[in-house]
Formats: structure tokens, C-alpha cells, sequence
């Protein structure tokens, strides 16, 4: 099996994890990934978060904003925030109003993950 396989194998694992509450094509993981300086690290700390939110929900029958709310503090940990601000993020999920269908909330986007660097049309910054 090549590295190639290997890698798109571990990613889609994550992917199917994390679906309910972060739902990207394979096409857009791997992109993403692929765009950082080091896409297996950038893996590796998915499969962390993943692993963490399968365990924690393992044995609960998890709504859609206790989802949504475990990986928001799941992304701010493996950011490094302050207990004070992954308390604040936890916590600012639950006025969310969910959408029928799929539990996704409105107008509310998934922080950025980990070793995901977001581009802007803005200058340099500093």
C-alpha cells in the first residue's frame, strides 16, 4: 500500500468522524492538507481531535450542539487557548439556533482547524 493510500485511508477516517459537525468533501481535507508545510502533523492533530471526540461520545447519544460544542473546545485546546477562553467557547454554542436538517447551525462557521492557514486579501501581517 503506497503512502498516498495510507494517507487518504487516515484522513477519511477523521472525515467520517468528524462529518456530523464539520462536513467537508475528501477533495476539501486533502486540499487543505495538502496546502500545509507539513500535511502529516497536520494529520496527526485531526486524528487526535477525532480520537477524542469518538471516545467522548462513544457511549452518549450526543445532540447536535453538544457536537458542534465538544469541537469547538476540542479545536481551541489543540490551539493552545487559555482555560478561560476554551470555557468561553464551549459555551457560546448553545444559543445557536440548528438547522433541520443535518444539526448544522446557521450562519455559524467551525473555527479554524489546527495547521489550517486562512488567506485574505488584507496586507502583510505583523
Amino acid at each position: 500500500m503506497s503512502h498516498r493510500s495510507i494517507f487518504v485511508r487516515r484522513e477519511r477516517t477523521v472525515r467520517d468522524v468528524l462529518n456530523t459537525v464539520y462536513p467537508q468533501t475528501e477533495v476539501q481535507w486533502l486540499n487543505a492538507l495538502a496546502s500545509q508545510t507539513n500535511p502529516e502533523t497536520a494529520l496527526a492533530s485531526w486524528e487526535i481531535i477525532a480520537f477524542a471526540f469518538y471516545a467522548f461520545f462513544e457511549a452518549r447519544t450526543p445532540t447536535a450542539k453538544s457536537r458542534h460544542q465538544a469541537l469547538r473546545v476540542l479545536l481551541n485546546c489543540s490551539a493552545g487557548r487559555s482555560e478561560t477562553e476554551i470555557h468561553e467557547a464551549a459555551h457560546k454554542g448553545i444559543s445557536i439556533t440548528e438547522s433541520p436538517d443535518r444539526g448544522t447551525p446557521h450562519d455559524a462557521t467551525p473555527p479554524t482547524p489546527p495547521g489550517i492557514r486562512v488567506r485574505t486579501t488584507a496586507g502583510p501581517q505583523r
